[in-house]
């Protein structure tokens, strides 16, 4: 089977969604077993801990560099609307698709809850 997105862009910032993010890689890890990229954002390695930073190195997952934004297929954003809102600033003009991960409050805009992620 063929992913449809070939590059995949994981994001966020925030040490909140630290409990979603295993179940998240293991997915991930499994659409790059199926032949897509997976990038993980710099926000995301400044709040995993060191067990997860050893995960991430283990199996080869790249950073994309802090201020860097580069072509994407699709981009998961893990925060609330103020994560979803700054992602579309940085890729709306790659027509990069973002899907939001609501770990926030309101989530207006990230409507997919972290416990049906």
């Amino acid at each position: 089977m063929t992913p449809k997105y070939h590059r995949l862009l994981f994001l966020g910032h925030k040490k909140r969604s630290l409990h979603s993010l295993p179940d998240l890689l293991n997915t991930l890890l499994a659409v790059r077993a199926a032949g897509a990229e997976v990038v993980l954002d710099s926000s995301i390695i400044k709040v995993v801990d060191a067990g997860m930073a050893a995960e991430i190195t283990r199996h080869n997952i790249p950073i994309l560099a802090a201020g860097e934004t580069a072509e994407f297929d699709l981009a998961v954003v893990l925060g609330g609307d103020g994560t979803f809102l700054g992602a579309a600033r940085a890729y709306a003009p790659k027509n990069t698709e973002l899907v939001g991960i609501n770990l926030g409050y309101l989530g207006f805009l990230t409507d997919i809850a972290s416990d049906s992620m």
